[in-house]
């Protein structure tokens, strides 16, 4: 009852651990926990493939087998990508996925760190994973801080009012192609009948498609 987070260990060379995994422990978290446990999933045993990948043959004899082996390679990493994408879109509790190796202490410091991170920053008070939805209350908040660096009071948000709020929150000034590229991709993918841009500028729909 005073799990904070939880870590799943995964053998990357032994493909029934990933679904055992997606049959038997998740399923298992999530009835136990309601799925308000954060879990990170790690794939062990990552240096078996940075060994095979790493070993080349020069041979002309061996030319069609290494070939053949990294087209094999490259179709598991492809399917090994579905896989966590489809997880991922499965088990909404599920934070990351790490591929790591603990023979080599490679990324294991990472799955600590992320499993600690998704303690310490949740991401319940901002983002309800049941709806894909920003909540109720982060939206107030973004609406709120919308308002404020509305400087001229017309209700929308120029690129310059935009990098204002950039550069307090961030610290980092805006790049104007990024500014053009969050225009078209909030655009396009509108999902309400509400406007997003007006005359060149963010609305407070289109401020918080932004998130």
């Amino acid at each position: 009852e005073s799990v904070d987070s939880i870590i799943l260990v995964y053998d990357l060379d032994r493909l029934e651990t990933f679904y055992r995994l997606e049959n038997h422990w998740l399923p298992l978290i999530q009835r136990c926990y309601n799925g308000e446990i954060p879990v990170v999933i790690a794939g062990n045993k990552m240096d078996l493939f940075r060994q095979s990948s790493s070993t080349t043959t020069t041979s002309p004899s061996s030319n069609t087998t290494t070939t053949n082996q990294q087209q094999q390679q490259q179709t598991q990493a492809q399917r090994s990508r579905q896989q966590i994408v489809s997880l991922l879109q499965k088990f909404k509790f599920v934070r990351q996925c790490i591929k790591c190796s603990a023979k080599n202490l490679l990324n294991v410091d990472e799955v600590f760190l992320k499993a600690q991170q998704s303690v310490l920053y949740p991401i319940s008070p901002l983002y309800d994973l049941n709806t894909g939805n920003i909540t109720t209350k982060c939206t107030k908040a973004f609406t709120r801080i919308f308002r404020m660096y509305d400087v001229d009071n017309d209700g929308l948000l120029s690129n310059a009012e935009l990098n204002a709020f950039q550069n307090r929150a961030f610290h980092v000034p805006l790049v104007e192609r990024d500014v053009s590229g969050w225009k078209k991709v909030v655009s396009k993918h509108n999902p309400s009948e509400e406007r997003v841009i007006q005359d060149g500028k963010f609305t407070v729909c289109g401020f918080l498609a932004i998130f």
